[in-house]
């Protein structure tokens, strides 16, 4: 591959061999050597800056701590990354592709993988830092925003660039179908004034329109699905606007890669929950596209969500993001034993029996107390 050749450092730290008046006393002179060398090992680190390479347009071997310029050429263009081992754990290679308008940028590793894959293709202009896992893997870096850093000192007012050719007009757009519109009756001193009411389909409130009136309604709404098999990725109803739940029912097995971000701005957000989960599970992972319709979990983490679980879902810029996640609460303990019941009262008198025989005795005693 063209540019495979390795360049050298800048930098480069180079240790110090020897102590001038210490020659008698090797044992001293190896431990202070030691020490010296790691800290100015440390400093190097510190003050380091990286290498910034001139524009690349054809295939390139790009090592650690350097800033590589990618434009690639119609022959296409494949950026070689180093081989991940513990020495270079940490290490991070910045990719500045300034333009694709010939082919977009492939990213592979040697002896190992990016972003857990063989490769990786950068199709958008930016800034892309990739960093690697000392083990088998080079990473393109995401997460939080950072905290703003410090502003930086005014730079010197650039030339004035030339003016650019004024473009062709655009064809024009077709007319767009008209609205939903309501009227909404205000008093004013007394006055009744009409006002129209129209994009009445917007993400968030809702109005309810009853003949010249109109309500505005902030609460969210249900919207229920049932769902089953693998959705990649799962198209969002068109009835969830921004705040709402959507309440699942599984059917089956079922596993979301990733949700369709069609039409969705930055910030709208919605809760997504196991409803009635008939036994079955629902998976939600990432669509291993590199696109819009990814979500902030790692590659190799699934979510699972059972019956009564949901989680709280954003529209980032470029992702979507799990912000927080709900499920059914523990047992609560077994409540106390109820008091003692009052004692019943006394029965009823039984009735007089009937049918009775009345039986009388005579017993004799004679003077020989023969028993008559």
């Amino acid at each position: 591959m063209a540019g495979s050749k390795k360049p050298a450092r800048r930098n480069a730290f180079q240790p110090t061999r020897k102590f001038q008046g210490l020659e008698k006393y090797p044992e001293v002179e190896r431990a202070l050597l030691e020490q010296f060398n790691a800290l100015k090992n440390d400093l190097a680190s510190m003050l380091r800056q990286p290498d910034v390479t001139g524009l690349k347009t054809r295939d390139y071997f790009a090592h650690e701590e350097e800033v590589v310029r990618c434009a690639p050429g119609s022959d296409g263009m494949t950026l070689l990354l180093p081989r991940p081992r513990p020495e270079n754990r940490g290490n991070v290679i910045v990719v500045l592709l300034e333009s694709v308008e010939l082919n977009n940028l492939v990213v592979q590793v040697v002896g190992g993988t990016i972003n857990g894959q063989s490769s990786l293709t950068f199709s958008t202009v930016g800034r892309h830092e990739l960093q690697c896992d000392g083990i088998d893997d080079w990473w393109e870096g995401f997460g939080a925003t950072g905290a703003t850093g410090p502003t930086g000192a005014t730079g010197a007012t650039g030339a004035a660039g030339a003016t650019g050719p004024t473009g062709a007009t655009g064809a024009t757009g077709a007319t767009g179908a008209t609205g939903a519109s309501a009227t909404l009756e205000v008093l004013e001193s007394g006055v009744s004034k009409s006002t129209t009411i129209s994009a009445l389909d917007f993400h968030g409130p809702r109005v309810t329109v009853t003949g010249n009136e109109a309500e505005i309604s902030t609460l969210s709404q249900r919207t229920a699905d049932t769902v089953t098999g693998t959705h990649d990725p799962y198209t969002i109803p068109a009835a969830i606007k921004h705040g709402d739940t959507l309440d699942l029912t599984l059917s089956g097995a079922t596993t979301f890669r990733g949700l369709d971000a069609a039409s969705y701005p930055a910030g709208f957000e919605f809760r997504l929950r196991v409803g009635t989960s008939n036994g079955f599970t629902l998976t939600i992972k990432n669509s291993f596209n590199n696109n819009s319709a990814d979500l902030n979990l790692p590659l190799s983490l699934d979510m699972s969500l059972g019956e009564d679980a949901g989680v709280f879902v954003q529209r980032q810029s470029t992702r979507w993001a799990v912000i927080e996640r709900g499920g059914v609460g523990a047992t609560g303990p077994t409540g106390a034993t109820g008091a003692t019941g009052a004692t019943g009262a006394t029965g009823a008198t039984g009735a007089t029996g009937a049918g009775g025989v009345n039986y009388q005795a005579q017993l004799e005693i004679y003077d020989d107390f023969t028993a008559s």
